[in-house]
């Protein structure tokens, strides 16, 4: 079995500000609710609250956010390298216990073209990821227990993208993002896959789903309910996926008007 390696790096500047600015952008918000992005901005960096004002266009939040990152980046320069190392030794357990235990469940192998997982340490308020390349990233201040919890996260997509890509193929040079049916699979996933007693003996991390798939129905009854059950009941990885993203698919209008 091919087990990649878990790489921690610091997350290159520009990436991390256009990650940023773009939660800013006044179309980002209108296109997804699915979380309060400009909140979780404002209050992982209360400075950017006081300098966004109503009206900026693109290129002004951009420049504001990129001021600051390169100010915070040669501030907290040490602080970054020395948690750098510090979560590479935490994450070792990926590659001896956690990651293994995941392609099992999925039934599937992981790609010998991807040998490493990156994790990059910068300053985020959300953390992306980019299920093609097999990377994501983390605010570097993130209490350890909480990069465990978004590794897990993380990496369930990665293997669950591998495992949808083994079954139907995948050609696009992007990768499934808001509202595509896929991207939904994948966040309301996380739920039934990691919280069964062979994910949690490795990897005791309790995971939800966005919460708006909790508190959002169809015929009365919590939208991530309807994939738990359909986990529950599968005859294998393969038949879950599939129903899953059908009932996705026939809801998929609904559950973009409730959940955002």
């Amino acid at each position: 079995m091919t087990i990649p390696e878990i790489k921690v790096k610091i997350s290159d500047i520009e990436y991390n500000t256009q990650s940023i600015a773009e939660l800013l952008y006044p179309d980002f918000s209108e296109k997804n609710n699915t979380l309060p992005f400009k909140e979780r901005v404002f209050r992982a960096f209360p400075q950017l609250a006081a300098a966004i004002k109503l009206g900026m266009t693109k290129e002004d939040i951009y420049d504001v956010v990129k001021k600051m990152m390169c100010s915070e980046y040669e501030k907290n320069n040490k602080e970054m390298k020395e948690r750098e190392k510090e979560i590479f030794y935490k994450l070792s357990v990926f590659q001896s216990a956690i990651i293994p235990k995941m392609l099992d469940l999925f039934e599937v192998e992981w790609p010998k073209e991807h040998p490493e997982i990156t994790c990059y340490l910068g300053l985020y308020a959300v953390f992306p990821r980019n299920v093609l390349t097999k990377e994501y990233w983390i605010h570097y201040k993130t209490a350890e227990e909480v990069i465990m919890r978004a590794s897990v996260h993380e990496i369930n997509h990665f293997i669950l993208f591998e495992k949808w890509k083994a079954m139907h193929g995948y050609t696009l040079l992007e990768q499934p993002s808001y509202p595509d049916v896929l991207w939904f699979l994948e966040e309301m996933a996380v739920d039934p896959t990691l919280n069964i007693k062979e994910m949690q003996e490795v990897a005791p991390y309790p995971q939800k789903a966005y919460e708006v798939f909790y508190s959002n129905t169809i015929n009365d009854n919590p939208i991530e309910e309807y994939i738990i059950k359909l986990f529950k009941e599968r005859e294998n990885m393969a038949d879950f996926l599939n129903k899953a993203y059908l009932f996705i698919e026939d809801n998929h209008k609904d559950i973009i008007t409730k959940c955002g």
